[in-house]
């Protein structure tokens, strides 16, 4: 069989950033860096494509294909139950649509076995919360229910960006100051989740603690405090969709992923609801679960319609061989 022209690649879109990935020579998924895209984080999505999930990932393909040149295979990560449309055509090779919670559930099991069953995967999104009940039975993982909350306009994570400005007195619909806020917090996580950690461990000190400077935006300081009261929006939201999901006392094991995810706030709050999360490959950022999923998917794994199989990821990944070539490319 011919080997395909090019990488397999897998393309994501949020409401905040577009997400490229594909799967080393050593097996390992990681994401694509591409001109203009936030450390870590992404291509920062165009504003007039957000919410328009089909035509965000058309951009982020065209990115990738014009700094990278056209892949071999294109996967596409989509909410669950949007795997049976019809994969849009962007002019490469024919793509295929991979459910998120499939996706993450690739990532772990490529990682060291199955996960355990049933396993909610909860996808703390800027968007909004998807929680999907899963089971596995055989090597065939069945999304059973999905429950999805998506609060004010804007959604989940705008809210949260939206309390912090508003905390340090700054614009809270200024694209300028929400891009600086992204830089400042990407490059910030560590020092603000120790200051944050430090006022859950010394409650007493919490108010000491709170003044503590964790980054700067748009000349503003930005306080572990105002980062606090902000992670109530999600810890709130978070709560009312556990509860449409009728989770119940049961401790249902379950995968955190999305940028909330990284807060250990967030975490520690679900922990205390459903017990302690299972965890992602070690060093994997939340926020990448689902594309790096899909990149092993695109690589090699198999999916179905009601579930996923997956099994050892393409080792021989081609570098890019076309247009401008990177280290990272």
């Amino acid at each position: 069989m011919t080997a395909p022209a090019g990488p397999a690649v897998a393309v994501d879109a949020g409401s905040r950033f577009l997400r490229v990935a594909r799967v080393d020579a050593d097996g390992t998924p990681r994401l694509v860096d591409l001109p203009g895209a936030v450390p870590g984080e992404g291509l920062p999505t165009p504003a007039g494509v957000r919410g328009d999930r089909y035509a965000a990932l058309g951009v982020a393909y065209a990115a990738y294909r014009d700094h990278c040149g056209t892949p071999g295979r294109l996967v596409l990560v989509v909410p669950h139950g949007e795997q049976a449309r019809s994969a849009p055509d962007f002019g490469g090779p024919p793509s295929r649509l991979v459910g998120a919670p499939h996706a993450v559930l690739a990532l772990l099991r490529h990682a060291g076995g199955p996960p355990v069953s049933p396993v909610l995967v909860c996808d703390l999104g800027a968007a909004g919360i998807d929680i999907a009940r899963c089971v596995l039975v055989g090597g065939t993982v069945t999304v059973s229910r999905v429950t999805r909350y998506g609060p004010e306009p804007g959604g989940y994570g705008a809210a949260f960006d939206r309390a912090v400005l508003d905390g340090a007195g700054l614009a809270v619909d200024d694209p300028d100051v929400l891009h600086r806020l992204d830089l400042a917090r990407a490059e910030n996580i560590r020092r603000t989740e120790v200051a944050l950690d430090r006022m859950a461990a010394r409650p007493d000190r919490a108010e000491r603690s709170a003044d503590t400077v964790v980054h700067e935006v748009a000349g503003r300081e930005i306080t572990a405090g105002v980062v606090h009261r902000a992670l109530a929006r999600l810890t709130e939201g978070l709560d009312r969709a556990l509860a449409e999901a009728r989770t119940g006392p049961d401790r249902t094991s379950v995968v955190a992923v999305g940028g909330a995810a990284r807060s250990g706030t967030v975490a520690r709050h679900l922990a205390d609801r459903l017990g302690p999360a299972v965890p992602l490959p070690e060093g994997t950022d939340p926020a990448l679960a689902a594309v790096l999923g899909a990149a092993l998917v695109a690589g090699g794994a198999s999916t179905r319609p009601t579930g996923t199989r997956t099994r050892s990821p393409c080792a021989s990944t081609a570098p890019c061989t076309d247009g401008p070539r990177t280290a990272n490319c």
